[in-house]
């Protein structure tokens, strides 16, 4: 492996885009690690909401860390396979018993009739409450000497409202929410909170005593909350039948050690998150990564299976499970050890971690035509080598080649789409391993525009939001005839807080089908305190009159049944 030490950005960008190997990461520690610190710096306004432009520079040095070819880079050590029975064809794998997963909406009956609030609100609880008020008091009184601050937990929710708001209606700064200009204010949180306010609860908020702080965790500062986060993640249990172990980067440009730069990844510069998510995108447990040296066990034990088997300690039933990761993670004892504990996985594979298979090798594969494909199993595992625009290697502990599925592709030779055969192994790991991703872009694409100036910040404000998006995910698991974006359940969020809470009518119809009212009693399509049976179809709905508080369909229940009201 090769390390290479640079003063500016511009020298460390420049290397890395011109080596011709994989760079895995860049990490930019300063002079001073900064996990215990709450020394603010930076902007509040970073404009995270579209703006992830790179830096002008970074403080300190820049480390790269790139593999040549011969993976041995310090998260994954090169590897011998440990079973020399390969043989070529698939018939001598076993097969693994396999239990079925009970549906959602099925094993938690008890959830089927909340709405988005009193959902969110099992995971946003009054542990995760308490946590935030007791020690942003704390906090106040002791370090920052605000004797006279008060913080309750009415003022908590009135600042994630706040922020949850942000996330769709956006400003270049976010003081324009209270603003004086109309084309730049915004009523509700003028109504919600002052602006001196904000900045107060803002400066204080914090989730741990900073005198039990752990100087072997660089996430000591927001563990509590991670902790907490992950048992909320999980209080229903592990739902989902597929599930995928990916990286997660969570942006931020400041100065710490944990700080880190992976190209090829939407966002480059940041932190890494360890996850395991559902393939649809729901967070069943998250883990901060704060360097090999802290997350590996022993001495020589390899990063990626120890984050693997951390991950999915959570899994109560693995035979109701099938588990897929790239090839950072995968390897032959890995998935020998996954599978003597009845947990189904397949993933991608570097070719020289599978040595002693019989697979024909890349150089020769890559002059094979389009669809080629070579196999190789022993009782336990199945590798196959299937040729696509690049050769791919995919190692199973459960799953082999067959049946074969017929996928279209460009044949560049004949300028023409064909129909090639294509593993089943590969068919499903393209279909099932894009869980992580799928939660990457429901954070990406409303994360809150308010930044902060403080190095945990964006970390913090990351966890609430995945608290956000499983609400979300679980409620459309619940309803699957409700088509409800990831936009418009926030803003019954803030609709419903603000309505039912804090006593203040306000016109969102997160819907998008606001009608005209029908009289000047103002009859509106409106989101419902509580989900019920619609007045004219019998169905389930989440919307209500604003006026008659009737629940209705928008659109055409809510029209007959006013039509109805007028005949009488």
């Amino acid at each position: 492996m090769e390390r290479n030490i640079f003063q500016t950005l511009a020298e460390a960008i420049a290397e890395a885009e011109d080596h011709n190997g994989i760079v895995d990461a860049v990490i930019l520690p300063p002079n001073n690690h900064g996990y215990a610190t709450d020394e603010e710096e930076g902007n509040d306004d970073i404009g995270l909401a579209g703006n992830l432009n790179l830096p002008n520079d970074v403080a300190g040095e820049m480390e790269l860390m790139y593999d040549s070819g011969s993976d041995s880079d310090s998260d994954s050590d090169d590897e011998t396979v440990i079973d020399s029975n390969w043989r070529n064809g698939s018939r001598l794998l076993v097969p693994m018993e396999a239990d079925e997963v009970e549906p959602f909406c099925e094993s938690h009956p008890e959830l089927v009739d909340k709405s988005p609030m009193e959902l969110y609100k099992l995971y946003f609880d009054t542990g995760i409450e308490q946590l935030f008020v007791d020690n942003t008091i704390n906090y106040a009184h002791t370090v920052m000497n605000e004797l006279r601050f008060k913080f309750t937990t009415e003022d908590l929710w009135d600042f994630v409202t706040i922020i949850t708001l942000s996330s769709y209606n956006i400003r270049t700064m976010y003081i324009d929410y209270w603003s004086i200009d109309d084309d730049l204010s915004n009523p509700l949180v003028r109504f919600l909170m002052s602006r001196d306010r904000f900045k107060e609860i803002k400066r204080n908020l914090h989730v741990a005593d900073n005198t039990q702080l752990d100087d072997r965790d660089r996430w000591s500062k927001l563990r509590p909350l991670v902790d907490m986060v992950n048992v909320k993640l999980s209080q229903f249990g592990v739902f989902n039948q597929h599930l995928s172990i990916d990286e997660q980067m969570v942006p931020y440009f400041g100065r710490h050690s944990c700080k880190m730069f992976i190209r090829g990844k939407p966002i480059r510069f940041g932190f890494k998150n360890w996850v395991l998510a559902g393939d649809d995108g729901y967070p069943f447990k998250v883990s901060p990564y704060q360097g090999k040296e802290y997350t590996a066990g022993g001495k020589g034990e390899l990063l990626g299976p120890k984050v693997v088997q951390d991950l999915i300690s959570i899994v109560e039933n693995p035979k109701k499970h099938e588990l897929y990761f790239d090839n950072f993670f995968t390897s032959v004892p890995l998935l020998t050890d996954l599978r003597e504990n009845d947990i189904k996985a397949t993933g991608t594979i570097r070719s020289n971690r599978l040595k002693e298979t019989t697979l024909i090798d890349d150089q020769a594969m890559k002059k094979k035509e389009r669809g080629a494909m070579t196999v190789s199993a022993t009782r336990e595992l199945c590798a196959v080598r299937w040729v696509d625009n690049k050769v791919v290697t995919v190692l199973s502990n459960h799953q082999t080649e067959q049946p074969l599925v017929q996928c279209k592709r460009y044949i560049r030779k004949k300028k023409k789409h064909e129909m090639i055969p294509q593993p089943q192994m590969i068919t499903k790991y393209n279909k099932h391993m894009g869980g992580v991703d799928q939660l990457d872009s429901f954070l990406n694409n409303l994360r809150p525009c308010i930044g902060g100036k403080k190095w945990y910040w964006q970390q913090l404000i990351n966890m609430v939001r995945l608290l956000q998006v499983a609400a979300f995910r679980a409620y459309t698991r619940l309803h699957p005839e409700v088509h409800m974006t990831q936009k418009q359940f926030l803003r019954d969020l803030v609709s419903i807080y603000v309505r039912v809470e804090k006593g203040k009518y306000v016109n969102i119809d997160p819907s998008g089908q606001r009608m005209v009212p029908m009289d000047n009693q103002g009859h509106n399509p409106v989101p419902a305190v509580k989900q019920g049976r619609c007045k004219v179809c019998k169905k389930n709905t989440t919307r209500a009159c604003s006026a008659c508080n009737a629940k209705l369909h928008t659109g055409n229940c809510f029209q007959s049944y006013h039509e109805m009201l007028s005949l009488k």
